[in-house]
């Protein structure tokens, strides 16, 4: 079949125009601007006026011991900005980093957003920061404990009180956290008022059994299950009055 000049030159013109067309659509795609604001994070707008810290700070002092909701509380007023851009965590040490972050959490679990701050964490690549176990032993071996001796001569040669003085002897062969050894501590003295100090110390092996009070010695991490204690010392303990953390203090204060 042949066509007419004037046929070929109208199809010419319509594949022409289709052309151009296509030409314009793939021209397009290069300058399109591509809408990508569904895969971020959205904002949480979190700012230092919109806290209620009165009301936090009585929800970490119910939740938590007091040295940690203290610390919780003082790295929420100095980072909370940090909630809607948790990348800035990255500039502190391992240490730090950790302790702020679980502040932040702390308090985004306070106010309900904790599910929302935790995508965000994720979104901007924020882990956790964990020592190994090599470079947390040559840290304690490193470590130099001769200012703590030193304040624990000082303060025993001074101190008038042999509840205290027998707190703090015990706190330093113990080795266990304050709040762990006033716990002992008081168990302690409880037992043996009533006549059971053996339910908690083992005489065979001269040792506390922390295990027997999971309540009191188990936490998340870094719990404490026994301490090897000479056993005229526990004899001297359970003789004493219950003590409190308040009560050591201030009688410390009272000294320097």
């Amino acid at each position: 079949m042949g066509y007419s000049r004037n046929t070929y030159e109208k199809n010419l013109n319509l594949s022409s125009k289709s052309e151009k067309k296509r030409a314009g659509s793939l021209a397009w795609i290069g300058h399109e601007q591509l809408d990508y604001s569904w895969c971020k994070p959205p904002k949480l707008f979190i700012h230092r006026t919109d806290v209620d810290f009165n009301g936090f700070r009585e929800y970490v002092f119910k939740k938590y011991v007091d040295a940690y909701a203290k610390m919780i509380l003082r790295y929420v007023r100095t980072y909370i900005n940090y909630i809607d851009n948790p990348s800035m965590l990255e500039t502190f040490n391992c240490s730090k980093k950790n302790n702020v972050l679980k502040s932040l959490i702390a308090y985004s679990k306070y106010h309900g957003f904790y599910e929302e701050f935790r995508k965000r964490i994720k979104a901007y690549g924020v882990k956790w920061s964990r020592s190994s176990s090599i470079d947390a032993f040559f840290r304690i071996m490193s470590n130099s404990n001769n200012d703590v001796l030193k304040w624990y001569n000082k303060v025993i040669k001074i101190l008038d009180n042999n509840t205290l003085s027998l707190y703090l002897k015990f706190a330093l062969m113990s080795g266990i956290r304050k709040s762990e050894a006033i716990n002992s501590f008081n168990v302690m003295v409880d037992l043996g008022n009533k006549g059971r100090i053996n339910d908690y110390y083992n005489e065979e092996i001269e040792t506390l059994e922390h295990f027997k009070y999971p309540k009191l010695f188990f936490r998340n991490t870094k719990n404490v299950f026994i301490s090897m204690i000479p056993k005229d010392l526990i004899m001297e303990i359970v003789k004493c009055k219950p003590i409190t953390y308040h009560v050591i203090g201030k009688r410390l204060q009272e000294e320097e």
